[in-house]
């Protein structure tokens, strides 16, 4: 990015550098499609503050934009440092001008609002600078993307052009190729017909030029058969061989063994055995034959050699050893299982038939396989890991107000929880100083003073109306002076808790704790009930020990319990009352109006007869808060801690209880 020289205060920019038209007309025109698309990329709505929340955190937000938009200018990230800019500024001028402590006059609301103005001031001085260092750096970014443009093409036409001679090359080396090949082609077709008629040459003449073989007469029969029985008409061999080459007949050489000849007719063995075929008649006879074999015993099978023991191996033993055939095996049947071919004990399951591996052997000894041999697995196969459950996408907002709104219908119909009207509500009196409007955050805990104060089991409607009316609007009008807030100005819980304590309206022995959080969220609003239920704090009671290490036992919970419970710019109280039947149930006062078709508008009091119900009530009280634009960001957006102030879910609870 281009480098913005110099600095202007902490963090801040130097002198901005010219336009790029060298006048103001010009400014912002080169980056405005990037500015555009990083506004859009920020939320429509600017973030909503709360007048639960002190303004001071408020406050606190703002310098850390402005810390970021000061680190991003340092580090020449343009874009980073535009949208921190953005945000800060619209922030200060959209945000933090709706909280009621705004406009308060106390010292330190008055220093903290000067502080912010003057940021606000200098972030819009260094945002022109910012636009005017990304018109230089389109400029020059327009002008690398076009000589880059510029080397691509002339890169493609150098490589349009290497191609279109590689190509060429190819071409000629292809008719080239083909040429010797057909060449070659040529060469190898003569020499194989010079090498056909050389062999050609070289056969010897074939003997009757009829192609037929001679047929011997009954007088070369008979000569051939009394040669075979060493009976020769002729005084000589040669003679009769001059006799046989006029037959076209060859003999055979004397030193040759002769054939073996079948028994005489007429003999016992020649009856028994079958007769041979008759000699070809190109042999001829010989002498010094030696005795025909013995038929009388079979050679020896090859699974009979491989039983034979090697010699020394026994000296004692003489002959073959015994041997066991094995049974015909059934045509078409399948070869052994790979456990019987590599040596354990094994059967067809289709025929009874013994395997080759279960015959005796005197070579080696049989291999038997463990039982789960093919089961097995390798040693170095990976051990199978259970794949991970893939985390399960939040549910809409919206989908579950209506489930909610469904619950609580249901529970309203079989009386879980019942609804009872009051005869006033906050506001109605605005005259004589009975003014309670935007009085929740006092009034709740009014009413939970009055809870834990009271006899019987719980409080009276009487008492929530006269607290609404009577006790409310001087109380209001005391801490808006002390702070120096408008009359309809909402006040801090904190404030509110700290003036009734001073007062000696609420005994901060009394005080059970504060919890808070995502009121969607089962964990966080159940340590709430916890509190309300018990009436003390499980987690401090885990840490609690006597003089002696042990720790404490449990308490007994308490009968009577009170709240203040927060929420959207609202204060509910929330009180548990226990009647004579020992079963708690859990009211919730609301101070502001409800429509009724029979008494018109008036506050409420909401009963929940379990645990549960309540917890059910809150939640679809809860969600028929959230707007549209708290949808959006309920479904863009996980629940973070550091982000709680603006987050639409979060709560926080004041609770009280009495003996």
């Amino acid at each position: 990015m281009t480098q913005v020289n110099g600095r202007w205060g902490s963090g801040g920019l130097g002198p901005a550098p010219p336009p790029p038209s060298g006048d103001l007309r010009g400014r912002g025109v080169p980056s405005e499609e990037r500015r555009r698309k990083l506004r859009e990329s920020e939320p429509k709505q600017p973030p909503t503050v709360s007048n639960i929340c002190p303004l001071e955190r408020y406050y606190a937000a703002s310098d850390k934009l402005l810390a970021a938009f000061d680190e991003s200018v340092a580090a020449d990230d343009l874009d980073a440092a535009y949208i921190y800019g953005l945000r800060f500024s619209t922030f200060a001028t959209k945000s933090l001008t709706k909280h009621d402590y705004y406009n308060s006059d106390r010292p330190v609301y008055v220093r903290l609002k000067r502080k912010n103005l003057f940021d606000l001031a200098r972030i819009i001085d260094a945002l022109e600078k910012v636009v005017d260092a990304m018109d230089l750096e389109e400029i020059e970014r327009a002008k690398r993307e076009e000589e880059a443009r510029k080397k691509r093409e002339e890169m493609e036409r150098l490589r349009r052009k290497a191609m279109e001679m590689q190509r060429a090359r190819e071409e000629v080396d292809r008719r080239r190729r083909e040429a010797e090949m057909e060449q070659q082609r040529k060469r190898d077709l003569e020499d194989s017909v010079t090498a056909k008629l050389a062999m050609l040459n070289k056969m010897p003449p074939r003997a009757p030029s009829s192609g037929t073989l001679p047929v011997p007469s009954d007088a070369d029969l008979e000569n051939l058969s009394n040669i075979f029985d060493g009976q020769r008409k002729g005084d000589n061999v040669g003679g009769k061989e001059s006799q046989l080459v006029g037959t076209g007949i060859l003999p055979i050489p004397s030193d040759l063994p002769p054939p073996v000849l079948p028994p005489p007719m007429g003999s016992g063995v020649a009856e028994a055995t079958p007769a041979l075929p008759p000699p070809h008649p190109d042999q001829a006879p010989s002498d010094n034959l030696p005795p025909p074999p013995s038929y009388s015993e079979l050679p020896p099978s090859y699974s009979e050699l491989m039983d034979k023991p090697s010699e020394g191996s026994h000296h004692g033993q003489k002959g073959l050893a015994a041997r066991q055939p094995p049974l015909p095996v059934q045509d078409g049947a399948p070869p052994p299982p790979y456990a019987a071919a590599a040596g354990g004990a094994r059967r067809d399951d289709r025929t009874d038939v013994e395997t080759a591996h279960q015959r005796s052997s005197a070579i080696s000894t049989p291999f038997v396989p463990p039982p789960d041999w093919e089961a097995r697995q390798p040693s170095s196969a990976p051990k199978p890991t259970k794949p991970k459950k893939p985390e399960a996408a939040p549910v809409p907002i919206r989908t579950l107000r209506r489930a909610c709104t469904s619950e609580y219908e249901s529970m309203k119909k079989r009386k879980a929880v019942e609804i009872f009207f009051l005869s006033t509500y906050q506001g109605r009196a605005r005259h004589g100083g009975r003014d309670s409007t935007n009085g929740c955050t006092v009034i709740s805990p009014l009413v939970a003073a009055k809870h834990l104060r009271s006899e019987g089991a719980g409080i009276a409607d009487v008492m929530i109306e006269d607290v609404i009316d009577r006790e409310a609007p001087p109380i209001l009008h005391s801490i808006r002076s002390k702070l120096g807030l408008p009359g309809a100005a909402l006040i801090i819980p904190s404030d509110v808790h700290d003036y009734l304590v001073d007062h000696k309206i609420l005994s901060q022995e009394e005080f059970v704790g504060v919890c808070g959080g995502n009121v969607m969220d089962t964990a966080h609003l159940g340590e709430f009930l916890d509190l309300l239920q018990d009436g003390y704090d499980h987690k401090h009671l885990k840490d609690l020990k006597d003089d002696e290490g042990n720790k404490r036992p449990v308490p007994k919970r308490k009968k009577k319990v009170a709240a203040a419970f927060f929420f959207h710019e609202h204060v509910m109280s929330i009180i548990k009352v226990v009647p004579s039947t020992g079963k708690a149930w859990y009211d919730i006062v609301d101070s502001l109006p409800h429509r009724d078709s029979r008494n018109g508008a008036k506050a409420s009091r909401t009963r929940c007869k379990d645990r549960s119900c309540l917890e059910a009530t809150l939640r679809w009280y809860a969600s028929s808060k959230f707007t549209d634009s708290d949808c959006s960001y309920i479904d863009r957006n996980r629940w973070d801690e550091n982000m709680c102030d603006f987050d639409p879910r979060v709560f926080q609870a004041f609770v009280w209880a009495a003996d």
